[in-house]
């Protein structure tokens, strides 16, 4: 464990956690909690940070993700019909509990409680599974172009130019 090793940790999960703040509050659901603690540990894993470290600093990164309490009691008041009795302070307790679950499930699947880091198996090339998932839902966030779409607008514009130019021509053979 080397305090080099524990800056670099410290400064992605500073990172991690300030993309995790700008982002959507629909990005912060609960459908992609895990997906966030994915991209955390990826990140530290990629890094080749130490297990040591990643789990010592694991309270610190699930805190990132607990809401502040505002979202929790607008939550808690949204759904309090539902709670079957619950105070708001056992519901706090079971999402955050649940946010914690999610975050060593996570933790654990990169980095096995032995300690030695596991290489991906490079399914893609020279892309691991996980790798190739991120790639690609970066590239499906470009829009798409249509060709056929394109080719009929352009079209289009070239009738109304040719249009245009033939009023033209026929305003100045009557002057």
């Amino acid at each position: 464990m080397s305090k080099s090793d524990a800056r670099r940790a410290k400064l992605i999960v500073e990172r991690w956690a300030s993309e995790l703040v700008l982002k959507a509050s629909s990005e912060r659901s609960r459908h992609k909690v895990t997906e966030n603690f994915d991209n955390v540990f990826y990140d530290l894993w990629k890094a080749s940070i130490p297990f040591d470290i990643v789990h010592d600093m694991m309270s610190t990164i699930i805190s990132h993700h607990f809401p502040s309490q505002i979202v929790a009691k607008r939550t808690y008041q949204n759904l309090k019909q539902q709670m079957g009795g619950k105070t708001f302070i056992e519901f706090l307790e079971d999402w955050k509990e649940g946010i914690k679950n999610k975050a060593y499930q996570s933790f654990y699947a990169l980095y096995p409680i032995d300690g030695e880091m596991q290489q991906e198996e490079k399914k893609y090339g020279n892309m691991s599974a996980q790798e190739y998932s991120k790639q690609r839902k970066y590239a499906e966030s470009f829009p798409q172009l249509d060709i056929d779409k394109l080719k009929k607008q352009r079209e289009k514009m070239q009738n109304n130019l040719d249009v245009d130019l033939n009023n033209l021509e026929d305003e100045d053979g009557k002057d």
